[in-house]
């Protein structure tokens, strides 16, 4: 199963960055998915991360499940019920 969890900072209380992953990974090997506004995460080798914003440490907020949504991955061709494309008439076969 699929977590998610935000990276706070202890100091200021900003969200840095995101980390996702399966359940029984550690923490270390999960993927690190930075923000896309602010100032996001401080990165150096071999250190913890930190806050972008002031410095401070961050901790691991509640993880929290990622459920994939049957319906992003139909793949199939069938007309969906709603208004139909425009230009190509619901009675008529597309050119081609």
């Amino acid at each position: 199963m699929r977590v998610q969890a935000d990276l706070r900072c202890y100091h200021c209380g900003y969200v840095a960055a995101r980390v996702e992953g399966d359940r029984d990974q550690p923490l270390a090997r999960m993927k690190l998915v930075p923000l896309t506004l602010g100032p996001g995460v401080r990165l150096r080798y071999q250190q913890p991360p930190r806050c972008g914003r002031c410095g401070g440490p961050l901790y691991q907020d509640a993880l929290e499940s990622i459920r994939a949504d049957p319906a992003a991955f139909d793949s199939s061709d069938e007309r969906r019920p709603g208004r139909p494309r425009r230009g190509v008439s619901p009675t008529e076969d597309p050119p081609g």
